[in-house]
C-alpha cells in the first residue's frame, strides 16, 4: 500500500458500524464504497438464501481516491426520525472525524414530496438533484414502504427492494449493505443525470461480477422487486439525453435503459403531475430535462468533478442532500 492511499477504509468504517449493532440506531445500510468494492471482485461469494456476501481475503479500499480526494462514507439510516439520524451523524463525527467524507442520511417523510407536488416550481423542487426515499412519518426498520422519487417522478418503494444483506469482510467483521441488485440500481437512480460517467466502469464491473456469481440478480432487477427502481433509472437516463438524438445505455451487457421521448414522460404512471394543467406538466418535465442535461455535462468533465469534490461538495449539502 502506498502512502498516498492512506488507510484501508474497512479499518475506518467497520468499527464505527459495528458500534451501532445492538442499539436503537442499528437499522442502517452502508452504500457504495466497501460494498461496491466487494461486488466488483471475482472471488466474492454471494449466498442469496442467507442474504450474505463474503468478500475475498485482503479486500482493500484506499482511504484516498487516485485524484487525492478523500473517499466518502455513505450511510442510509432506515428511519425518518431526525433525532435517530442526528445521533448517528454525531457518532460518526466522533469516531471517524475527518478520515473520510461523511454522508449520513435517512428516509424522508412523505410530506416533503407532497410539498413539491403542491408547489412544482418552489425551492424544494428546484434544488432537488438527487433521488430520495419517502415514507410515512416515523417509519423505520424492516418492512418499510413508500416512494423512491426525484421530482416530478416517483415509483413504489417496497420492503423487498429495501432488504438488508450482510457483507462479511472476514469471519469476525461484517457490515449491513443493500441487496446486490439494489446496490447496482442505486448508482442508476442516484441523481437527475442518471449513471455518472465516473461510475460507468465500476457499475459495468459490478453487473458482470454479480450476475456471474448470482445470475438471478438480473431477474430481480428487471422483473422482480427492483423493477420499479429500474423504471426510475430509465426515466433519469432520459433526462440526461438530448431530445433530438437520445442514446440507449447498456450496463454490464445485461441491463438496457432505452430512453423515453419527453412527450412520453408526461403519460407514464411515475409522473407525479397528472392532475395539473398540461402547460405546467410540460414545464416541469422541461425543467427536469434541463437539470439532467446540465448536471451530466458537468459530471462529464473530470477536472470539474475533482474540483467539486475537493472544494464545494460539503459546502453544498443542502442541495446535495435535498435538505
Amino acid at each position: 500500500m502506498s502512502n498516498t492511499e492512506g488507510r484501508n477504509c474497512i479499518d475506518i468504517v467497520v468499527p464505527f458500524v459495528g458500534a451501532l449493532e445492538g442499539t436503537d440506531a442499528s437499522a442502517v445500510q452502508l452504500l457504495g464504497g466497501i460494498g461496491s468494492a466487494a461486488l466488483k471482485e471475482p472471488a466474492t461469494m454471494i449466498c442469496a438464501e442467507d442474504r450474505v456476501i463474503r468478500a475475498p481475503e485482503g479486500l482493500h479500499v484506499p482511504q484516498y481516491r487516485p485524484d487525492g480526494n478523500l473517499r466518502d462514507m455513505d450511510l442510509l439510516v432506515i428511519s425518518s426520525d431526525d433525532e435517530a439520524i442526528n445521533t448517528i451523524k454525531h457518532h460518526a463525527e466522533m469516531t471517524i472525524g475527518d478520515q473520510l467524507e461523511i454522508s449520513i442520511f435517512g428516509l424522508r417523510p412523505n410530506t416533503k414530496l407532497e410539498t413539491q407536488h403542491r408547489r412544482p416550481f418552489g425551492w424544494a423542487g428546484l434544488k432537488a438533484f438527487l433521488g430520495d426515499r419517502y415514507v410515512a412519518s416515523g417509519a423505520q426498520g424492516d418492512g418499510i414502504s413508500g416512494k423512491r422519487a426525484l421530482f416530478p417522478f416517483a415509483v413504489p418503494l417496497t420492503p423487498e427492494s429495501m432488504e438488508t444483506w450482510r457483507l462479511y469482510i472476514d469471519d469476525d467483521r461484517s457490515v449491513p449493505i443493500p441487496h446486490p441488485g439494489a446496490s447496482i440500481l442505486n448508482y442508476l437512480t442516484r441523481s437527475v443525470s442518471g449513471l455518472r460517467p465516473k461510475d460507468h466502469d465500476k457499475v459495468n464491473d459490478m453487473v458482470q461480477r454479480v450476475s456471474g456469481a448470482y445470475p438471478e440478480v438480473i431477474d430481480w432487477i428487471v422483473d422482480g422487486p427492483g423493477a420499479d427502481q429500474l423504471e426510475l433509472a430509465r426515466i433519469l437516463h432520459t433526462l440526461r439525453e438530448p431530445d433530438d438524438n437520445p442514446q440507449t445505455l447498456v450496463v454490464g451487457d445485461r441491463i438496457t435503459l432505452e430512453p423515453y421521448t419527453l412527450a412520453e414522460l408526461l403519460d407514464i404512471p411515475a409522473f407525479m403531475l397528472h392532475d395539473v394543467r398540461p402547460r405546467t406538466q410540460e414545464r416541469a418535465v422541461a425543467l427536469a430535462h434541463t437539470k439532467g442535461r446540465v448536471l451530466h455535462a458537468v459530471e462529464s468533465n473530470p477536472r470539474v468533478v475533482t474540483l467539486w469534490q475537493r472544494f464545494a461538495e460539503q459546502r453544498a449539502g443542502s442541495i446535495v442532500n435535498n435538505s
